[in-house]
């Protein structure tokens, strides 16, 4: 099953961290309430931060829980695209064959239909490819 998921999203360069972790774990909150496992790093160790500070300190942790997860989702929120840590994070869930995903708003139906079709067509896959194998 396809239901356990890394939330990425922009942090550490963010002037308004308070308002970023608030933000996503909102939407952290919204993927379980869909019955998803979700490990968002910003929503888990934000109230840690004083321990360290940088990508770099916290990457271990994160690679490790990317390979635990089945799929790398991008919460697009302002400045996802300008993160080096997603960027990083996104090729190294692509370098360990992980889907990737995009999710805009989880706050609206629309949003969160899109997103989930988008977890049914990886289940999909998968299903078809294990159903290639056993052939």
């Amino acid at each position: 099953m396809f239901e356990r998921i890394y939330l990425a999203s922009p942090y550490t360069k963010r002037a308004d961290r308070s308002f970023v972790y608030e933000e996503v774990a909102t939407a952290t909150r919204q993927l379980i309430l869909q019955d998803y496992i979700v490990f968002s790093p910003i929503t888990y160790c934000h109230q840690m931060r004083d321990i360290g500070d940088t990508f770099e300190f916290w990457e271990a942790l994160n690679c490790s829980l990317i390979l635990w997860s089945d799929v790398f989702v991008v919460y697009c929120i302002p400045g996802w695209n300008e993160s080096d840590g997603i960027a990083q994070e996104e090729r190294y869930a692509l370098d360990h064959q992980k889907y990737i995903v995009y999710l805009d708003n989880p706050y609206t139906q629309e949003a969160l239909i899109k997103f989930k079709r988008q977890m049914e067509n990886i289940k999909l896959i998968e299903h078809r490819a294990s159903q290639a194998r056993l052939h």
